[in-house]
């Protein structure tokens, strides 16, 4: 008789000891066989809350019987019977009352069986689902499955050894695949991708929702064409469709970009894997394709070459950096500016090495804590040339770049525009009209400036009397 040994839990009585600090110091010293007492009848309540072997016997019993393989627990060195329940008489077709005390060669259908039993009993390890044919008292053969593994038994190893009727096998084992189809029809249902099935001709046996929704096909009009039918058009040539039914004729997958058709005539980009199904013997019998929409990211990535071919054609300086200050990117008309030759030059500085030393403390103190709060800041600055050391004056636009449902802060970019020749018009100017001035100033001649259209006197040195 086996059985598992299993620890019951129950709970402890209430014993009291957490109000011991509460026992008057007189009691405290009868405290060590009050506790010892307690414990002992712990120990009892335990032992009577264990089952009796008798119990787990009875248990083991019925466990026993009610499963539907024939169990028979052999002693692997005599080939005897030690325990077994009532199903292997019934596969063997024996009364109840003789069943059988050790194994017999008259049990299988052949020598071959006996000897494939009997290295199943004689092996050390698990064995799993053999086929097997035992026969049965009348004549006939019955097909079975054998298991067996090693356990004790009364401190022996013996053989567990289970034999389940190949009918009861293929009942199981058809449960099983019928969980998995529900399993899988379901993903397939619920897949974002689209998934196509044709048989060996190509045509559609099989589309998801998914296709539905990507292709604007119904499933009514995709069955029975095939995908050919609905989306080849001029955007690959027949060349390349027969690579694709090269490969997967000759059996092997092929994955790459389509491009074709929605039912509404727009572009659909798919990224798609096709693969060959076999049977048993080998052929070809069905072509399995999961197809992926790409065609927003296809969108997105044209709007983004827009956005590389605008930044990098802008005369101005533009660049991005991170949250701690690293330069993530400069364009070439800013790499230009202060003299860095590619990319990588310019992502080996920081911020910092950018502006001039006293561009940079006011950046610090006005421009970072104006983007913290408001996102954005226009201000002139200065960059630096980093081959000549010269400040380059321009006029600064910095702001946050934000995600767009988050708002949370991404990095920090800037446009930057080179001002130094306004600003060198702009100085000439004022030397020149400082020079005026004193020309002016300096004669002994009154000089005056009007506009034409008032007569707003708009300058008058100090030779002019006034009225």
């Amino acid at each position: 008789m086996i059985f598992a040994r299993r620890s019951l839990h129950y709970q402890e009585p209430e014993l009291g000891w957490g109000n011991a600090n509460l026992i008057p110091h007189s009691a405290q010293a009868s405290m060590f066989e009050s506790h010892s007492q307690q414990a002992l009848n712990t120990q009892h309540l335990q032992a009577a809350c264990q089952p009796s072997y008798e119990e787990l016997q009875a248990l083991f019993n019925v466990l026993l019987e009610i499963e539907p393989a024939a169990i028979v627990l052999i002693d692997p060195d005599a080939l005897r019977v030690m325990v077994s329940n009532s199903a292997i008489a019934d596969l063997l077709g024996l009364a109840d009352q003789a069943l059988p005390k050790s194994v017999s060669s008259t049990w299988f259908a052949s020598a071959g069986d006996y000897e494939q039993f009997k290295s199943c009993v004689h092996g050390k390890g698990l064995v799993c689902n053999q086929p097997l044919r035992l026969r049965h008292q009348q004549g006939q053969v019955v097909e079975v499955f054998v298991s067996a593994q090693t356990v004790d038994y009364q401190h022996l190893p013996v053989r567990l050894v289970r034999l389940l009727p190949s009918s009861q096998a293929l009942e199981q084992r058809l449960t099983a695949l019928q969980q998995q189809n529900t399993l899988l029809t379901t993903a397939l249902h619920w897949a974002g991708d689209a998934i196509e099935i044709t048989d060996a001709e190509a045509r559609l046996q099989y589309v998801n929702p998914a296709f539905e929704a990507i292709t604007g096909y119904t499933e009514a009009e995709a069955i029975g064409k095939t995908p050919a039918e609905l989306f080849r058009g001029e955007q690959h040539d027949p060349a390349f469709y027969q690579s694709i039914w090269s490969t997967i004729a000759g059996g092997d997958v092929w994955s790459g970009e389509l491009t074709s058709r929605h039912k509404n005539g727009s572009l659909l980009h798919q990224e798609a894997c096709v693969a060959p199904v076999r049977d048993g013997a080998g052929a070809i019998t069905h072509y399995v394709a999961v197809k992926r929409n790409v065609s927003q990211q296809k969108q997105t990535e044209a709007e983004w070459l827009k956005f590389v071919a605008l930044v990098e054609n802008s005369n101005d300086f533009i660049a991005m950096s991170a949250l701690d200050g690293t330069v993530l990117y400069v364009n070439e008309a800013g790499r230009d500016l202060v003299g860095l030759e590619d990319l990588a030059s310019a992502q080996a500085k920081s911020i910092a090495e950018y502006l001039p030393e006293d561009d940079l403390a006011e950046f610090c103190a006005v421009t970072l804590p104006t983007l913290q709060t408001v996102g954005r800041h226009s201000s002139e600055g200065q960059l630096r040339h980093f081959q000549t050391g010269k400040s380059i004056h321009v006029h600064r636009s910095c702001f946050a770049v934000k995600h767009p449902k988050s708002q949370q802060t991404l990095c920090l970019a800037t446009i930057q525009r080179d001002i130094t020749t306004q600003k060198q018009a702009a100085q000439a100017l004022k030397e020149s009209e400082e020079r005026f001035r004193a020309i002016a100033e300096a004669s002994p001649t009154a000089i005056a400036i009007s506009r034409i259209s008032d007569g707003t006197i708009l300058y008058a040195n100090s030779q002019v009397e006034p009225t």
